[in-house]
């Protein structure tokens, strides 16, 4: 194993043909690991995504799960099964391009400050993929889940993830997507890893925010590319239940971890404050709304992570 070496952690759930692609594309660059493995931790899918890597992919080491353990648990067994220096842990709905590998792991071996980073994330038509985000506060979250953020794009600081032209090489962020980030292992290890009580969402507000409270940084760069389908492995986010319970679920609960309860009751009564006045409006207009639903979802949300 040298100096260099690259292990890459994906994390799959009946997402086969877009983890086939992915494989592919590593395949295609495999040189740029440098010795290190391609790991894929396979979480119960019913979908034959194991079946799939161990016939066609043999040189894969594969980690199959008895049953869905989560987003976080499963990248740990991922993490665990590794030696490389660096880690890039990738969705199974990704396509990396060449280079990219090679180019995130040189901005952290020349920029020893620099904990981790991200690349540029595109959607498969090419177009602009938001890839760096701010940490989240009460305001940002009222922001957001308003619709302000989504209508307006500004005032900047207000917005969790950076617009388009703040997305420049080089710049140290607050955090960048968990679709696709490289870390080095040593900082992985001093982190303890992924939070095992978060099942799903709001892995990375976790990750690094321990990752600067240690005094290091997280960069992105936008000459290292990787394709991103959003949402695959989560489905239809607003048509599911068990997506939108977890993201409530997590944010909650990181609120509280980082922030502390009475933020985390803030940010929760923020969202019942918003869900609640979307459901009247919309029920006196006679329009479909899914906010009451949400609120309902929120509310467990809530309720249930104050328990662990």
């Amino acid at each position: 194993m040298t100096t260099m070496s690259t292990d890459v952690v994906i994390v799959s759930f009946n997402t086969r043909e877009l983890l086939k692609k992915c494989l592919e594309s590593l395949i295609r660059v495999a040189d740029e690991l440098q010795d290190g493995k391609i790991i894929v931790v396979d979480n119960a899918s019913a979908d034959g995504s194991s079946e799939m890597v161990e016939h066609q992919f043999p040189h894969v080491h594969l980690l199959r799960q008895s049953t869905n353990i989560g987003f976080g648990p499963a990248n740990n067994r991922g993490f665990a099964a590794g030696t490389a220096p660096y880690v890039l842990f990738l969705n199974s709905d990704t396509v990396v391009h060449p280079l990219a590998i090679l180019r995130l792991r040189e901005f952290l071996a020349q920029n020893i400050r620099f904990a981790a980073v991200g690349p540029r994330l595109v959607f498969p038509d090419g177009s602009f993929h938001p890839s760096c985000r701010r940490f989240p506060t009460v305001l940002r979250n009222l922001w957001q889940l308003s619709g302000m953020e989504a209508r307006l794009g500004h005032p900047h600081y207000l917005c969790n993830w950076l617009s388009q032209k703040e997305h420049r090489s080089g710049i140290a962020a607050d955090m960048v997507s968990g679709a696709c980030f490289m870390i080095k292992r040593a900082i992985m290890e001093k982190i303890g890893g992924f939070d095992e009580k978060i099942f799903l969402y709001e892995e990375e507000m976790d990750i690094f925010l321990r990752v600067r409270r240690l005094g290091h940084r997280v960069g992105y760069i936008n000459h290292a590319i990787v394709e991103h389908h959003h949402g695959a492995s989560s489905g239809e986010k607003l048509k599911n239940d068990f997506p939108l319970y977890h993201q409530f679920k997590s944010k909650y609960y990181c609120f509280r971890k980082h922030y502390g309860a009475a933020k985390a009751k803030l940010v929760y009564l923020s969202d019942q404050a918003i869900l609640t006045c979307s459901a009247t409006l919309n029920r006196f207009r006679g329009t479909p709304s899914d906010a009451q639903r949400l609120a309902k979802l929120s509310r467990k949300a809530y309720l249930d992570a104050r328990l662990i």
